[in-house]
């Protein structure tokens, strides 16, 4: 394993490109993060990532056998999704144009979680068995 030192953005990074800078994304969520990446930093934390019934668990804040977070009837608008042709067709119907402010959207269940239904993207081994740490 390399260093587990945090590693900081350089000033001059900019995450969508020429002209785009962190400071308007503060409130946004940390995109791109392998499996490999939060189980270092959950190493560095002396936490370790949830297995996948805890996580399934957080996410459903207790419902059982329903489609979506917060039930069983999708609700447009309760979450940020892309709508339309991808990667260039977003039509933003849910306000915002690729990715939105954690808290843009409620809690999507009882336990008050936010976002744990784009938090993983595609279908690639292993990256449905982690959602955040936890204490070891």
């Amino acid at each position: 394993m390399h260093s587990q030192k945090p590693v900081s953005l350089h000033p001059g990074c900019q995450p969508a490109g020429p002209g785009s800078g962190i400071r308007e994304r503060l409130e946004h969520p940390v995109l791109h993060v392998s499996w490999n990446d939060a189980r270092a930093y959950c190493a560095w934390r002396v936490k370790r990532l949830p297995t996948e019934e805890e996580w399934e668990f957080a996410a459903r804040g207790g419902l059982k056998g329903q489609l979506y977070p917060w039930g069983n009837r999708f609700q447009p608008n309760r979450t940020n999704l892309w709508q339309g042709k991808f990667p260039k067709g977003d039509k933003a119907e849910d306000g915002f144009h690729g990715v939105s402010p954690v808290n843009a959207f409620p809690a999507q269940n009882s336990y008050g979680p936010k976002r744990v239904d784009g938090l993983v993207h595609g279908s690639q081994p292993g990256l449905t068995h982690w959602w955040g740490c936890r204490a070891l």
